[in-house]
């Protein structure tokens, strides 16, 4: 729901009260309750959905940024590669276990491990990063985003 991240938007512009990371556990927990109740009692319409999606959007500014951790460069890792796995892991789960449905389970599970890191970290070094820089130089020529923003400042 759009309307969810338009509204953390604008309220990051006004205040935001900074609470702690640890928090965010009863945020989503509550947030998943009420959806649960509200889903129960309005089968046919779509409020609860648009409920969950305007309190979490609201609430995404309420907390301050984690400092850098073992636990935020995992996230950076993941996050990197995270639409090479949105693209890929149906037709890896498929090819595992459909294309080589004659190996033994204990190697389509290793395969799948495999795999599930091998074709992301591929697409992102070998297609997607690449793009990103062509973007980058059809969009700015041979100046940066950086250093235009320096320019102008």
């Amino acid at each position: 729901m759009l309307y969810g991240g338009v509204l953390a938007y604008q309220i990051a512009k006004k205040k935001t009260m900074k609470l702690g990371g640890a928090f965010w556990l009863l945020v989503l927990l509550t947030s998943i309750a009420v959806f649960l109740f509200l889903r129960q009692r309005f089968r046919d319409a779509y409020l609860p959905e648009c409920v969950f999606c305007l309190v979490i959007g609201a609430m995404v500014p309420q907390f301050k940024e984690f400092t850098a951790s073992t636990f935020t460069q995992a996230c950076h890792v993941i996050a990197t590669y995270s639409y090479g796995i949105y693209l890929f892991h149906l037709p890896v789960i498929w090819f595992v276990f459909f294309k080589l449905k004659m190996w033994p389970v204990w190697a389509q599970w290793s395969a799948l491990g495999g795999l599930m890191w091998l074709v992301p970290w591929a697409a992102y070094h070998y297609l997607e990063s690449p793009l990103i820089q062509v973007g980058r130089n059809l969009t700015f020529g041979a100046r940066s985003p950086e250093r235009l923003a320096a320019e102008v400042s």
